[in-house]
């Protein structure tokens, strides 16, 4: 529903609470197939403190129900782009 503006609003997305959370748990990466990590109709400003912590963000991730094991080695491959904040990148999932 990425390119959907209609649909794109009821997105499936992180409650204040269980972000926090995550963020308690010092991941170096969060990634998700969401469209939305926060709430478009009330946001709850969980971004700032991700931000602040310096983790990167892999989104928008897609054929994760093909992932079956439950420990994976992820490579993120971004393309190498000077004065930017974001790149594309490819990921592998590699199942050991």
């Amino acid at each position: 529903m990425w390119y959907d503006q209609q649909h794109f609003p009821m997105s499936p997305y992180f409650t204040y609470d269980a972000f926090m959370w995550l963020l308690e748990h010092k991941p170096c990466v969060v990634g998700s197939d969401t469209s939305c990590w926060d709430d478009l109709s009330n946001p709850s400003g969980l971004f700032e403190k991700f931000y602040e912590l310096n983790i990167l963000m892999l989104a928008n991730l897609k054929n994760l129900s093909d992932v079956k094991a439950p420990r994976v080695k992820l490579i993120m491959l971004p393309i190498l782009l000077e004065n930017s904040c974001a790149a594309p990148c490819r990921v592998v999932v590699v199942e050991e």
